[in-house]
């Protein structure tokens, strides 16, 4: 009886539980504000500059238990990115991600990085500030979006 209390209690819920999400961002628009702003929807509404429309080659793996984001582009070949996550909060089939990301030409730049993903819309929004430049950006992202423990995204 507690082993089936044991079972029940600490290994069933983590079968419900998926612990990672797989994206794959197909095309997407950048958008950007000058200033901090705390709403990436109206960054995206209101933007002071989009750019246009591009088509996009890469993944990201969240790996929850690990805490843990992942980002290849296979055309490039080059290396996987993987950074700490800082802070996860779920809501229902919504999850906001939140990293640091770093600057390509200077490592040393960090950036604050917030990953909006709604699993059952297939939604991702990827927004960064650059605090250098006092500018928010926001890119709303067309995606397949696997979650679960699957296998990753076929390149």
């Amino acid at each position: 009886m507690l082993k089936l209390i044991f079972i029940s209690l600490f290994l069933l819920p983590n079968l419900f539980y998926a612990q990672t999400i797989y994206l794959h961002p197909t095309n997407g628009q950048r958008h950007y504000q000058w200033g901090k702003q705390h709403n990436v929807h109206e960054v995206i509404k209101n933007p002071d500059f989009s750019f246009d429309e591009t088509t996009l080659d890469c993944y990201y793996e969240i790996d929850f238990e690990k805490k843990t984001s992942t980002f290849w582009t296979p055309s490039t070949e080059s290396k996987p990115v993987i950074l700490p996550i800082s802070e996860i909060i779920r809501e229902g089939s919504q999850y906001t991600i939140k990293r640091s990301s770093y600057g390509d030409i200077d490592a040393s730049y960090i950036y604050p990085v917030t990953m909006y993903i709604d699993v059952a819309a297939k939604s991702f929004i990827y927004a960064k500030y650059d605090p250098y430049l006092d500018r928010s950006f926001a890119w709303q992202l067309k995606s397949e979006i696997q979650y679960s423990d699957a296998p990753k995204l076929s390149n």
